[in-house]
């Protein structure tokens, strides 16, 4: 994809699409979250006439726990260098500390 065509995204707009990564990713499983996310998972999407790229990484892949970390930018160098991250901790039980 272009990224030239692509509406600029505010610091607002990746917070959003942040919000909403996490929300998708933090909802999968343990095993699920294991298996999928083996190697950094790169995807490209477009919301709302906003494209993103969303980075999915396992950082700790325990026993007791995953360690996932989910980072958004625009493709910018601003964004590309510095993206907007957050990470959370899925347990086999279900629970999920953010």
């Amino acid at each position: 994809m272009a990224h030239w065509h692509r509406k600029r995204a505010s610091k607002r707009d990746l917070q959003v699409a942040l919000v909403r990564e996490v929300e998708r990713w933090s909802a999968l499983s343990y095993q699920r979250l294991r298996s999928d996310v083996r190697e950094t998972v790169v995807e490209e999407r477009e919301v709302d006439g906003l494209a993103y790229t969303v980075e999915v990484d396992l950082l700790e892949d325990l026993p007791e726990y995953v360690h996932v970390a989910v980072a958004v930018d625009d493709g910018s160098l601003r964004w590309a260098v510095c993206p907007l991250s957050h990470s959370f901790l899925v347990y086999p039980d279900g629970r999920v500390d953010e």
